[in-house]
């Protein structure tokens, strides 16, 4: 008789899925101002030196375990049409973000810090959890990029943040 089988994936897929979708830095903040966007934040802040973003929204956050569980740990789970998002489509776009740099996100009640640069084959892909002191309204995401950036690769990547994120 036959028997059902379901399909998994190897821990480096999804390092691989991560990393290749990344283009630019500057696509990687668009990825955090849309994810700004539909998370009703009223503001989104850039902050950008030669070896570090911070960006900051004070949109809805992730303020449970439930939710860090569906909305971050989990790649490529579809929204879905009562969530009302704007861009958001299967939940990857942060995988931008930690392409960059080492990440530290406080949102809500936590603070997630992802560290691709020290990602081996052999490791399990994933982040540390913590409890933050003093709770997030919204989210403040910390980049400490791997590579830094040159005084003319941040004036051009500020003036297409720019040309961007009008509105």
């Amino acid at each position: 008789a036959a028997s059902l089988r379901t399909f998994t994936a190897h821990k480096r897929l999804l390092y691989d899925v991560i990393k290749r979708q990344a283009g630019t830095l500057p696509k990687a903040i668009l990825e955090a101002a849309m994810n700004a966007i539909d998370a009703r934040a009223a503001s989104f802040d850039i902050t950008m030196t030669e070896d570090k973003v911070i960006l900051r929204d004070d949109g809805k956050g992730i303020n449970s375990e439930a939710e860090l569980t569906h909305v971050f740990d989990t790649f490529g789970s579809p929204h879905s049409a009562e969530e009302g998002k704007i861009y958001g489509t299967f939940r990857m776009g942060r995988g931008q973000m930690f392409s960059f740099g080492k990440n530290t996100w406080w949102t809500g009640p936590f603070v997630l810090s992802v560290d691709l640069g020290k990602y081996d084959a052999n490791d399990t892909l994933g982040y540390k959890c913590q409890r933050a002191k003093n709770p997030v309204k919204g989210c403040i995401i910390q980049i400490e990029l791997y590579e830094k950036i040159t005084p003319y690769e941040l004036s051009v990547h500020i003036r297409t943040l720019k040309a961007w994120l009008q509105f």
